[in-house]
């Protein structure tokens, strides 16, 4: 498939009754991004595992293929035997040809001397000092035959390796001996070796520890993220102490100024963190590690902000401009004043007092232009808005047919018109979930709906990218007049910017079809504003459906103070339209166990979606999942929760605003986000379920949220939740990404665990 080398971006593949027979082993080493492979119906006789070697891969069709029964299948009856997800439903039915041509179960095929190799390494643990010498064992026992090999391109020691190989009675025995000269620190964590043969790859590995004197190999000028950071990387085995100096004095650390460090396979590393800086922080700070072998030191710059006068006072009385120590030279001579006492010809009290004096005003006057110019714009706005409710142009935005009014008016008789979410035009960053880190279909087509068939009720609220209101969209699916949707407007559209993303996220949305995944109809763009049409959710966001049904099982509770603004500003029981469509108003039945998990396997659902299109979401909590009729849950954000739900969100910069409630280590620290970081938020979102929506951490101000992430802390068990379900949330907050569960298996465990355990969960739910 040497055509397929120019799509170096293709994930989904499907050929079908095309009468291809062959697939090189190497037909897909351009294609690193494959997930699914679709070869249902051709005459493909071979298909060892080799073709797949690399690739992540979600879905696998191979039916209706002339296989023929030979050990190179084995890998594949292996898939079978462990049910593996990637053959889908019908993976068991997967056929071979054997001798004649008789057509056989894959699976009731019995394959002699054909089975992967066993391998192991001795010895599997080596604690050494730097510059000295080791050797480790790989042996592979195998039939068919299987070659050895270390994977040793990552290791900074001299290496050398040996093989041979030992002829048993119906198994060869391989042999890869690994000898490394004079080891260095870098080489601390695993060896791994691999053996494969035609039924299959085997890897296994062995931990070197190597014991030296700590390396500072990372420290960096301060960078400005949820705080400032000064970055620092120390290599070295024991962990090394660190300690810090500031102008050559020991640093004072507290919970203003303070160190992260995050342990890692080969040391230590982590951030220094300035929570508030001034004049004061400029300097040089110097970071010292030590440990039981030695130690080392090094030194960097930072500059925070000038000095109102130009400098400040450092190292041991020395002045220093712009955060480097200025010695006076070696002719010059402080001038005594009258007193005696030395001065400055530089420190004139009365200039410094004037350029203060002059600063103060300058200050002043422009807070005062600010405020003036705020005050202008906040009327000029509200000028507009109001002429646009009463000019004709806009009646588009009223409730008028009284057709189209006895449509919605599902219910409820009446339609009450009252705020029920904060309308803040705060100036947010929008939040990137649609588009960043996702791949985007090129090939999907957006859907166009006509202007005049949009009809809008009301307003919901107000998001980053625009308003957000609920409206009616006439025949937008096949048989219904009148659909109810939401839709999201686009403000600002003259930012060349903002359209653009406005684009992308309509392109991304197309490309997204899930049960779990809140529905996209399309765009609107002929004339303003550009409008995105999404399906409505009858009974709002998880996070105010939670809540109603857990006062409903435990009756009123008592609420944190730190937790009822975050209450007083979320939208109903329901959500934004509870009182337009009459839900609410009757007592509901509080929620079951059963019925928690159930939502948490539709979040699970959608998550793992998103993963398998290689989708970070990045905000990833209740309020951003919606509820419809009969419990359905699906995933959806239209930018507005940052205005729900302020308190969630912690600003940064003046203007950017992040969850740090539903945020890993790696993302508070470094701003990393990956599908492992949304697993992490998952755990949290799992932990809010059966806490019936309360506030991750709602005791701790934001700040304090983060120091507890950071130091390892971890959210408690809820109440009435099952200590199986508990350690699936642990297995999601583990501080190595790597480590953590993946979706996929997150949403095996629940519901294997809600096969397993129906009748517990019948007596849970009666205490």
């Amino acid at each position: 498939m040497e055509s397929l080398r120019h799509y170096v971006s293709l994930r989904v593949l499907t050929i079908q009754r095309s009468a291809v027979d062959n697939v090189q082993t190497d037909a897909f080493r351009y294609n690193r991004k494959l997930t699914d492979i679709n070869l249902r119906s051709n005459k493909i006789s071979q298909f060892g595992w080799r073709i797949l070697d690399g690739l992540k891969i979600d879905h696998l069709i191979l039916l209706d293929n002339p296989l023929s029964c030979s050990c190179k299948l084995r890998w594949l009856q292996m898939w079978q035997e462990r049910d593996r997800d990637e053959l889908g439903a019908e993976g068991s039915q997967i056929t071979c040809l054997s001798d004649g041509d008789k057509v056989n179960l894959l699976s009731d095929v019995i394959f002699t001397q054909c089975d992967p190799p066993e391998i192991q390494i001795i010895p599997t643990m080596v604690e050494i000092d730097v510059f000295h010498n080791v050797s480790f064992r790989c042996q592979a026992t195998a039939s068919p035959r299987a070659i050895a090999y270390w994977l040793t391109s990552s290791l900074t020691s001299q290496v050398n390796i040996e093989t041979s190989e030992i002829t048993g009675d119906d198994k060869l025995l391989t042999i890869v001996d690994l000898v490394l000269t004079n080891v260095q620190p870098e080489d601390t964590g695993l060896i791994k070796c691999v053996a494969e043969n035609t039924a299959g790859k085997m890897k296994t590995e062995a931990k070197l520890t190597v014991f030296s004197a700590p390396r500072i190999v990372q420290l960096d000028r301060p960078e400005q993220w949820f705080h400032w950071c000064m970055r620092y990387k120390v290599i070295g085995i024991p962990k090394a102490m660190i300690t810090w100096y500031h102008n050559g004095l020991p640093l004072e650390l507290n919970s203003q100024l303070y160190d992260s460090p995050n342990d890692v396979i080969n040391g230590v590393e982590g951030c220094l963190i300035f929570t508030n800086t001034n004049h004061i922080h400029n300097g040089i700070y110097t970071l010292t590690a030590t440990n039981s072998y030695g130690n080392d030191s090094r030194t960097v710059e930072a500059t925070f902000l000038e000095s109102p006068g130009g400098g400040f006072i450092g190292m041991e009385g020395k002045k220093v401009r712009s955060g480097i120590p200025v010695f006076d030279p070696p002719d010059f001579q402080p001038t005594p004043d009258r007193s005696g006492a030395a001065r400055y010809p530089d420190d004139d009290r009365n200039l410094r007092m004037y350029v203060g004096l002059g600063i103060a005003l300058a200050g002043v006057l422009s807070v005062g232009l600010l405020i003036f110019f705020i005050f202008a714009v906040h009327k000029y706005r509200k000028r507009k808005r109001l002429q646009c409710r009463h000019r004709t142009a806009c009646s588009l935005w009223c409730y008028k047919s009284n057709k189209r009014h006895q449509a919605a008016n599902m219910k409820s008789r009446d339609v009450f018109i009252r705020e029920t979410m904060p309308l803040n035009p705060t100036n947010l960053v929008d939040n990137p979930n649609y588009f960043k880190g996702a791949h985007i279909n090129s090939t999907a087509t957006i859907r166009h709906i006509q202007r005049e068939k949009i009809h809008f009720v009301r307003e919901l609220g107000e998001g980053a990218f625009g308003r957000v209101y609920l409206g009616l969209c006439e025949s937008l699916e096949p048989g219904d007049n009148l659909t109810m949707v939401a839709i999201k407007t686009l403000k600002d559209i003259g930012l060349e910017d903002t359209r653009r993303d406005f684009d992308r996220e309509a392109e991304l949305l197309t490309s997204l079809h899930h049960t779990n995944i809140v529905t996209f109809y399309g765009v609107c763009a002929d004339g303003d504003p550009l409008m995105m049409v999404f399906e409505y959710m009858e009974n709002g966001d998880l996070n105010n459906f939670l809540r109603m049904k857990g006062e409903n099982k435990h009756g009123p509770r008592t609420v944190p103070i730190s937790e009822t603004r975050r209450m007083s500003e979320s939208v109903g029981s329901h959500g934004p339209d509870s009182s337009f469509l009459g839900i609410g108003e009757e007592k509901t039945d509080p929620l079951t166990s059963s019925q928690l998990i159930h939502i948490a396997i539709q979040i699970a659902s959608g998550v793992d979606y998103l993963a398998s299109q290689h989708f970070v979401h990045r905000d990833l909590a209740t309020r951003n999942c919606l509820v419809g009729n009969e419990m359905v849950v699906k995933i959806g954000d239209f930018g507005m929760s940052r205005d729900v739900y302020s308190t969630d969100y912690y600003r940064v910069g003046g203007q950017t605003m992040l969850p740090v409630r539903w945020m890993p280590p790696e993302s508070i620290l470094y701003r990393t986000f990956t599908v492992e970081s949304d697993v992490w938020s998952y755990g949290v979102v799992l932990w809010e379920i059966f806490t019936y929506g309360k506030q991750p951490w709602y005791e701790l101000s934001n700040h304090e949220v983060i120091q507890h992430v950071q130091n390892g802390k971890q959210l408690h068990c809820p109440r009435d939740c099952p200590e199986d379900l508990y350690k699936i949330m642990l297995g999601c907050w583990k501080r190595q990404p790597s480590e953590r569960h993946t979706m996929k298996e997150i949403k095996k465990k629940l519901e294997k665990f809600c096969k397993n355990h129906p009748i517990y969960l019948e007596l849970l739910d009666e205490l």
